[in-house]
């Protein structure tokens, strides 16, 4: 089996493409061009593990038709999120073209799956109530109104491309240091702890997890038991669990709904 990631030099796409790795897939990175000195650390990480690197962007579309040869699994995780001071037409680029560019690669290429990383970004950032698949998308900067056109994208090749589209939440664990600087303020007690009791579910879902978690509990455990909607959707909000990197095994050995909503 071979598995494509966009965005594998990142957080949660490299320990996506280790988890690969240790089930015997034959997995390919796609990193950024322009990598900070952690995904640089990230890249030869990788390396050792055997994982094939490659550098380039998803709005290289000929480049995306090229790597996706002979591929079985895409998990399009390379997007645009956390840019300063750019213009927002790199986010569309990036984010709603950029898929576009590799929905179109896995059609050309007849890639069994299309695994599409969307964002929790998409809702209203203010919602008190329960987040599932009929909450409205009140996506408030240009990051979530792209990876909301991003979806829609993915929805229109729902009849030609088998596609699941998953809303990822934060997600923290080792190899993460963007949310340091948080954890470092609970330490301190400047800022409040997410602490859960074992065993319990908060009313509302849990607004960050653990890579750990992400990785090896995931959709492979829930999926199975959740309802399906009407949308031939799946809502893992509630299960104060999921992520990109366990929903492996079930996307690859069980009939799965095309679209998975999580909270953050």
């Amino acid at each position: 089996m071979k598995v494509l990631i966009t965005g594998g030099t990142g957080f949660i796409g490299s320990r996506l493409a280790l988890r690969c790795t240790e089930n015997g897939y034959d997995v390919t990175v796609l990193g950024r061009e322009d990598a900070s000195d952690v995904e640089i650390e990230t890249r030869a990480m990788l390396a050792d593990k055997g994982i094939s690197i490659v550098v380039g962007s998803v709005t290289d579309r000929d480049r995306m038709f090229e790597i996706s040869k002979d591929v079985n699994i895409v998990f399009h995780l390379a997007a645009a999120q956390h840019e300063m001071n750019v213009p927002d037409e790199l986010f569309r680029s990036v984010n709603v073209e950029g898929t576009r560019n590799m929905l179109d690669a896995s059609l050309a290429a007849g890639i069994e799956r299309f695994v599409h990383g969307s964002s929790i970004g998409v809702y209203d950032r203010d919602v008190t109530s329960i987040v599932d698949e009929s909450t409205p998308l009140r996506p408030d900067n240009i990051y979530g109104v792209t990876k909301a056109e991003g979806e829609e994208v993915v929805r229109e090749y729902f009849d030609k491309q088998p596609s699941t589209i998953i809303r990822i939440s934060e997600t923290y664990g080792p190899g993460d240091r963007r949310l340091l600087k948080l954890f470092r303020g609970v330490a301190k007690g400047v800022c409040q702890s997410f602490r859960q009791p074992a065993g319990e579910v908060p009313p509302q879902g849990s607004p960050i997890h653990q890579v750990g978690e992400l990785v090896n509990q995931g959709l492979g455990e829930v999926v199975g038991a959740t309802r399906i909607g009407p949308d031939r959707c799946v809502s893992l909000a509630w299960a104060c669990m999921g992520g990109v990197a366990g929903c492996l095994d079930a996307l690859l050995l069980r009939e799965v709904p095309v679209a998975v909503s999580m909270t953050e």
